[in-house]
């Protein structure tokens, strides 16, 4: 608890907004954007969502963005026939990725089954 009050006050002492305001922010974007993006491409019967942490599948990023604090999160859709497409992408500080989906300090992969 300490250390997340800890990154809230650095965050806000930095970009003048609270962690949660941040992560209110950026979750309506991809929100915003993912629903676009399935209204547009309907004919392609996406079924899942995959939230990505792209930055672990390239070390150099890793070690590099790991100084700066910040992780890339990517969204793919995926279709019946398991083909996989980009949707978007979000730059992030780890503290935000982790606070707002906690899963991926264990997974790199998330992944939520969209019903019809």
């Amino acid at each position: 608890m300490g250390g997340a009050l800890f990154a809230d006050k650095v965050v806000t002492d930095k970009t003048g907004r609270h962690i949660h305001e941040h992560l209110f922010t950026w979750y309506c974007e991809i929100r915003d954007d993912v629903s676009a993006w399935l209204n547009k491409n309907r004919h392609l019967e996406i079924n899942r969502i995959a939230l990505v942490v792209l930055d672990r599948f390239d070390d150099i990023i890793v070690r590099t963005k790991k100084m700066a604090d910040r992780v890339t999160l990517g969204v793919s859709g995926i279709s019946k026939k398991e083909e996989v497409y980009e949707i978007c992408t979000r730059e992030v500080s780890i503290a935000e990725a982790i606070q707002m989906f906690p899963e991926l300090r264990d997974q790199a992969i998330l992944v939520t089954q969209i019903t019809n």
